[in-house]
């Protein structure tokens, strides 16, 4: 039975790095508690953007074993992230959630959920698809947001179709990835 395991890490990293790019501070905060520990042999990533993040875990993570697969639908992105030169890594434009069920020890799902339309049914596909996934969720509604009316035009300006609450997102992921 899985558990869910709730981490905070963006408290910690803000304090770690003022300058480093939060992509650099998730890497390096998960190459620490899994990567460098040697707890996985393949870890997904769906939702890669510019690839930012499967890079850094590549230069953390010196293991050269260490299979790093990143998935994403947008041929856009694709042509973004494959100017990264890794050999560890590959980059592929398909749906992970669409294919059979995957062998992935971790599945990373990074500020991905709150842009795609029918995010139920995607959560509920990312569960098979590796023994442990890791998402990072951003919590967007608060009550200084809904005071000062900052959700709305969060929807023009970085596409997100959903907004969250702590407790919110984790009664989803219980009712979808958890399940």
């Amino acid at each position: 039975e899985k558990q869910l395991l709730i981490f905070n890490y963006d408290l910690k990293l803000i304090l770690h790095n003022k300058e480093a790019s939060r992509s650099t501070m998730l890497c390096d905060t998960f190459a620490d508690k899994f990567g460098r520990a040697g707890l996985f042999d393949c870890l997904a990533e769906i939702g890669y953007g510019a690839g930012k993040i499967l890079e850094n875990l590549s230069i953390l993570i010196k293991d050269s074993s260490i299979i790093l697969n990143g998935y994403d639908i947008s041929p856009h992105v694709i042509e973004i992230a494959s100017r990264i030169k890794s050999d560890r890594i590959k980059f592929l434009l398909c749906d992970l959630t669409e294919k059979e069920p995957a062998d992935y020890d971790i599945l990373l799902v990074i500020n991905v959920i709150e842009h795609i339309p029918d995010y139920l049914t995607f959560l509920e596909r990312c569960r098979s698809k590796a023994k442990y996934e890791i998402f990072h969720i951003p919590l967007d509604v608060s009550a200084l947001s809904v005071l000062l009316n900052r959700i709305v035009p969060k929807r023009y300006e970085i596409s997100h179709l959903h907004y969250f609450t702590y407790e919110y997102t984790i009664t989803v992921l219980k009712d979808t990835v958890m399940k």
